[in-house]
């Protein structure tokens, strides 16, 4: 189990890298720039990420440069990030939010 890994720190579980894995830190550095050139090019479009959880709270993190408050989406949670003169919103959780936050993801 992670929480038993002694290298674990559940107050900055982002920086947690699993042998042979990447950190959430890790998935934040290579999946956060890939967001910025989507929301560039598309700007005017609407566009749709699907992704693991820890993707999209790496993208959560990403967008609000916060890892205290990323949620992790439940299993089909829906988020919406807007990205509007070259910033980004708020996220918003459509699905998810409470079954997220009993589990300790959100």
């Amino acid at each position: 189990m992670v929480r038993d890994d002694p290298t674990f720190d559940a107050a900055r579980s982002w920086l947690w890298r699993p042998r042979g894995g990447e950190s959430q830190a890790d998935v934040r550095a290579r999946s956060g720039p890939l967001l910025d050139q989507y929301a560039t090019r598309f700007a005017a479009d609407e566009i749709v990420i699907v992704s693991h959880g820890g993707v999209m709270r790496a993208l959560w993190a990403h967008a609000t440069d916060d890892w205290k408050n990323a949620h992790l989406p439940i299993n089909c949670g829906i988020v919406v990030l807007e990205h509007r003169d070259g910033r980004y919103r708020l996220p918003e959780i459509i699905h998810g939010a409470v079954a997220a936050r009993e589990a300790g993801g959100g």
